[in-house]
This record gives structure tokens, C-alpha cells and sequence, in this order.
């Protein structure tokens, strides 16, 4: 587990799947992740057992330390382990904790895991430009603005640019 002020960073765990199912399929949770399709209990479920496999990829639950409330989740996908980066993913599933730091600071203690612990170079995202809460959060955390890529995603009826953001173990 990872410790942070207000929140820790624990491993995903299947008591945790519905949960996590019930914010994949919330069209408000899920617009600023571009995700599209509903997501069903046995597909679900089949994809956290692959997770627990893939080594290029890395989940963690984040939870409120007082209250032990799950709120949200936060990784990497496709490691490259090789040139040592990797695609930083995370949400705030529990809209009541939106606008409340809870994303920032899980983004800077997960930030620190990558770089001291992985000994990562760079995590790098994409995001959708209308989503401007999580781009401040982001940079707050640390990202700086890498470029912009235009028309690159289709959502609600029309084309949005995506900005790539990425931060650099000055360290390593």
C-alpha cells in the first residue's frame, strides 16, 4: 500500500469489482474517459483476472485512510519497461469527492511510486480538452503539456482535440 496524506493507494480487489462496474457504466463518470460501451458483470470480470496477470499494467484502488472509502482508481497501462515509461490512467468514481483535491493528491503519491519504486522515466496520458477539472488537477500534479492532437476523439456528436501531458523523472 501506498501512503499519502489523506488518501492511500491499495491493490484492486474483487470485493471491489462492483463497484468499480456501477462508475465504468455511468455515462458521467466515464465521458472525460472516453469510454463508450457498457461494461457487463461477466465482462467484467474477465478482464480483472487478466489485469492480475498483465505485467504492463498496474492498478491500485484509491481509498479515503480515515473512512476506508473507495473512491476512485488510479495505474499505468502499457509499460514499456525497456524505455521505462508508461500510460497514467485515473478517475474519482464517487462524484461527491469530485473538485476536492482527492485527485491531485492521488496523482503525486502514485507519480513518487512510479519514479522511486518502478524507477520509471516518464508517465505520459491523454486527455480530452473539454475535460479542463482534470487537465488543472494534472498539472498541479506535476504535468506539463506535451501537444495537442486535433479531432481525435468522437464524443456526444462531435470531434474533440486530445492534449498529451507527461512528466519526467528529473532523476533517473
Amino acid at each position: 500500500m501506498i501512503d499519502g496524506k489523506k488518501l492511500k493507494l491499495r491493490p484492486i480487489e474483487s470485493k471491489d469489482i462492483e463497484v468499480f462496474r456501477r462508475w465504468i457504466n455511468d455515462w458521467e463518470v466515464c465521458r472525460g474517459l472516453l469510454r463508450y460501451l457498457p461494461v457487463t458483470d461477466f465482462g467484467h470480470r474477465e478482464w480483472f483476472k487478466n489485469i492480475k496477470k498483465d505485467r504492463n499494467q498496474i492498478y491500485f484502488a484509491v481509498e479515503i485512510k480515515k473512512s476506508k472509502k473507495y473512491i476512485g482508481n488510479i495505474g499505468l497501462r502499457n509499460i514499456n519497461w525497456k524505455d521505462r515509461n508508461g500510460d497514467f490512467f485515473i478517475y474519482i468514481g464517487e462524484k461527491k469527492y469530485w473538485g476536492k483535491g482527492y485527485g491531485t493528491e492521488a496523482a503525486k503519491i502514485f507519480i513518487d511510486y512510479c519514479f522511486n519504486s518502478l524507477n520509471l522515466h516518464k508517465v505520459y496520458l491523454r486527455v480530452v480538452e473539454f475535460n479542463e477539472s482534470a487537465v488543472k488537477s494534472y498539472q498541479k500534479a506535476g504535468f506539463k503539456k506535451e501537444g495537442v492532437l486535433k479531432d481525435e476523439v468522437f464524443v456526444g456528436g462531435s470531434y474533440f482535440n486530445i492534449i498529451r501531458m507527461a512528466i519526467i523523472n528529473k532523476n533517473s
